[in-house]
């Protein structure tokens, strides 16, 4: 199949060759003569009547864009990395204008949501290429006919599976017409979710495929989890907070040593449910977190503490909390972002990228320095090493102050690049960046298509299209 996929989208390279007139061949067999023109985003018209990219199997002739959206979704599902190197390529040697490229990119699709019902599938989990399962509820209700979808993904907790999960949501999914994604942990299963690098890979893995292969909204992408679930949804937002446009943990809490981290999260809405009699340490940890993410400004929290419950799904409270979820969005092109890692493969957040940490960065496998010895009071004890913890942690703070300035502070960092995107920047003027109150870069990036299309394969994040980067190594990146 994938074969067949590659090999049918590499022949559109020479369209209509000996052909006198342009050809669609729809999936539904039908064959349409005629001038194909592009009518809007995703859509053609051909001999009087419109058509979703969606329905289109192939096409002989018509206009480049045509050919780049198809191309472009054949190259987002090809999982051999040739394949899809050759796809590129066919890509860019349409030789699009970069305002039509990033049009297509953003608009243009030739995916569709399967039929209504649980859909099983398997997982290739990027992290380190081994398969895993999800299910994945389509509702009837979902947005269809060229809209795009929300989309949930839910994590079980400790010896819980997706297909329990996605049972559950189905008719929640139904209600709100929202995609629920429910992976099952195949890591550690006997103890859940245990936040590792292939456990965080796992849903990240599930939530690229999907966006490229269904209409899914890459701004309205969320997750919640219950128990080791709940622990892993806030770990996902702590690491990558520019992927989720809002965070629903329910009786789970962020991780001790992941205090650093909470600052990540002062922009993402997050409703977070927990029982005032569950385990008083797990209590503890998620009034730790909300004071502190209040503390730093955090304006949409919700947290739900219930007196007289306790470890609990609380299958009363989900609907709301998934309403309040799917009204929030995320802003895919934020010109500020403060950033912290004490993780050496979580180092990007939206269009920041750390490229290499300095040798005295806090990260757990280092020493944490403290000054004093550590006081007998557990309280202050504890109070003293998350300081610690937070002073010492790699930080990056970056804020586009003009389409041609852009502004960064770091710490703990040896060398980052910028990510610059579509829509966020002016690439017809040169471009200044100054890095903790020097001068780092001056020049005028080159747009390019080959990079664009790598890092889309890479996310299937359609909002996000990254024409070229900048790199800063070197004492102006900070220490």
């Amino acid at each position: 199949m994938r074969i067949r996929l590659a090999a049918a989208a590499l022949a559109l390279l020479t369209p209509g060759a000996g052909a006198a007139t342009d050809v669609l061949i729809l999936k539904d067999g039908r064959r349409l003569e005629g001038e194909i023109t592009v009518s809007g985003p995703s859509r053609v018209r051909t001999g009087g009547a419109e058509i979703r990219l969606s329905e289109i199997a192939s096409a002989e002739g018509g206009p480049a864009r045509l050919r780049a959206a198809l191309l472009l979704d054949a190259f987002l599902k090809e999982a051999d990395d040739a394949r899809a190197e050759a796809l590129a390529a066919a890509i860019v040697a349409l030789d699009l204008e970069p305002a039509e490229f990033a049009a297509c990119a953003r608009e243009d699709r030739a995916t569709e949501l399967p039929p209504p019902g649980i859909v099983e599938r398997r997982v290739v989990v990027r992290h380190d290429r081994t398969e895993a399962a999800a299910h994945v509820v389509v509702p009837a209700s979902a947005p269809r006919d060229g809209a795009l979808a929300p989309l949930v993904v839910a994590l079980h907790g400790t010896g819980g599976n997706g297909a329990d999960v996605a049972r559950f949501y189905a008719p929640l999914a139904e209600r709100f017409g929202v995609v629920v994604a429910c992976p099952t942990a195949t890591f550690n299963r006997e103890s859940g979710w245990g936040a590792t690098d292939a456990e965080r890979s796992l849903p990240r893995s599930l939530v690229r495929d999907l966006l490229a292969e269904m209409p899914i909204d890459p701004d309205r992408v969320y997750a919640t989890g219950w128990s080791m679930g709940g622990h892993a949804s806030w770990d996902l937002g702590l690491h990558d907070p520019s992927l989720f446009a809002a965070l629903m943990p329910i009786v789970g809490g962020p991780f001790f040593r992941y205090y650093p981290l909470l600052s990540n999260l002062v922009s993402t809405p997050i409703y977070d449910i927990q029982g005032a009699d569950d385990d008083p340490d797990l209590v503890a940890a998620q009034r730790l977190g909300v004071a502190r993410l209040k503390a730093l400004g955090a304006r949409e929290l919700v947290y739900r503490e219930l007196e007289g419950r306790g470890h609990e799904f609380f299958d009363d409270l989900v609907p709301a909390g998934l309403e309040w979820l799917l009204a929030k969005k995320r802003d895919p092109l934020p010109k500020k972002i403060r950033f912290t890692t004490i993780h050496e493969r979580s180092l990007s957040s939206a269009w920041v990228r750390i490229e290499t940490l300095a040798s005295d960065a806090w990260l757990p496998s280092r020493p944490l320095k403290v000054r004093t010895r550590a006081p007998k009071d557990e309280d202050a004890k504890q109070r003293m090493f998350r300081e610690a913890m937070e002073a010492q942690a790699a930080r990056i703070e970056a804020s586009i102050d003009s389409p041609s300035r852009i502004s960064v502070k770091t710490r703990g960092i040896d060398s980052y690049s910028l990510l610059l995107l579509d829509g966020l920047l002016d690439f017809d003027r040169d471009l200044w960046v100054n890095t903790n109150g020097r001068r780092s870069y001056s020049g005028r990036p080159q747009r390019d298509p080959r990079l664009l299309l790598r890092t889309l394969r890479a996310t299937a994040d359609r909002a996000r299209l990254v024409w070229a980067e900048v790199t800063v190594d070197g004492p102006a990146s900070g220490r």
